[in-house]
């Protein structure tokens, strides 16, 4: 259930899964997890845990994988919202063209809180993740 896309292909009156995530699960939900077990000590963070956390020259390693954190963790998923806002605030319908779905509160970071490197970021920035991206899209509106 901690799968992210499942939380954004729920209905948005009654919570239960779409026909779409239903579909996907039946036809893919075991190899994802046949896929999450063969790569669960050899992805980017269990790398990085393994032979680069202590080394004191991991410090530009380190500011790399924040940016890449950020970039695939707050910057495409807010851009993604802020595009789709756009389109759905131009239908007159607009939650019908999402199928119902809570897309509202699938697509920001806030929500969702996907972080890949949790040790690479302080208790602050964790519990403000996403807020910074909201920040610079208002000042850039406002100028």
């Amino acid at each position: 259930d901690s799968i992210y896309w499942k939380a954004g292909a729920t209905e948005l009156a009654s919570g239960k899964k779409t026909l779409t995530l239903q579909h996907f699960e039946e036809k893919y939900s075991r190899d994802f997890l046949i896929l999450a077990e063969e790569v669960r000590a050899t992805n980017f963070y269990q790398l990085f845990q393994k032979h680069y956390k202590n080394q004191k020259d991991s410090q530009k390693l380190i500011e790399e994988l924040r940016w890449f954190d950020l970039l695939a963790n707050v910057e495409w998923p807010l851009a993604h919202y802020r595009s789709a806002m756009r389109h759905l605030q131009r239908k007159s319908k607009g939650v019908s063209t999402t199928g119902g779905t809570n897309w509202r509160k699938y697509l920001p970071p806030k929500f969702q809180k996907i972080i890949f490197f949790p040790d690479l970021w302080s208790q602050e920035e964790r519990k403000a993740w996403g807020k910074n991206w909201v920040l610079k899209q208002l000042s850039e509106i406002r100028e």
